[in-house]
């Protein structure tokens, strides 16, 4: 189960995108790292800082993987990462691609094609009736709306794909489960 030992190494203080990339294409992945020797770890051949391979060995013996995973399982949170299957490929061949993705619902088919309407926060009334009005023309067309879920424009695209059954797609900088910008409470669970 690769996804438990994923969770714990993304907990690591100090461990970067590029660090737990490098770490998750060890041979094994993360319980490959979680298991292996102290010795091991410090010479293992990666980009990651002495340092930071010293808190990965801290943080084996502080961080309690069984019962902090159950936690996350119970927010009904789930997660890919680079070399799953389940990857969405569009992502693979960008630069930097996130080595870990946490979502909720599911991942949107690879076939449908992706929309990104992303604009401004303090959008106009004429602003606002566009982004409605795409939403529910993707949502007709069977296309996916990508955007941050930000106020303004992304987010009143997004409820309005969701309100006409379409599917939408929130790329959030902070965790799944936290409502970033306190207006979108309300319709968070609605694209969640």
């Amino acid at each position: 189960m690769q996804e438990k030992y994923i969770y714990w190494l993304m907990q690591v203080p100090g461990l970067g995108a590029r660090g737990l990339a490098q770490l998750l294409s060890v041979p094994g992945g993360a319980e490959a790292v979680y298991r292996m020797g102290e010795d091991t770890l410090l010479s293992l051949g990666v980009s990651v800082k002495t340092e930071v391979k010293e808190k990965i060995i801290a943080h084996r013996k502080e961080f309690p993987i069984e019962r902090e995973y159950e936690q996350f399982l119970k927010k009904n949170i789930q997660m890919t990462w680079l070399g799953n299957a389940s990857y969405p490929k569009r992502l693979q061949y960008i630069p930097d691609p996130p080595a870990v993705l946490f979502f909720k619902g599911q991942l949107p088919p690879e076939d449908k094609v992706h929309v990104a309407v992303v604009g401004a926060r303090e959008c106009s009334e004429y602003g606002s009736y566009v982004a409605r009005e795409l939403g529910i023309q993707l949502a007709a067309a069977d296309m996916v709306l990508v955007s941050g879920m930000a106020r303004g424009i992304d987010g009143i695209g997004q409820l309005s794909a969701c309100r006409n059954h379409g599917l939408s797609v929130g790329a959030l900088g902070c965790g799944v489960d936290i409502c970033y910008l306190g207006h979108n409470r309300d319709s968070y669970p609605q694209l969640a």
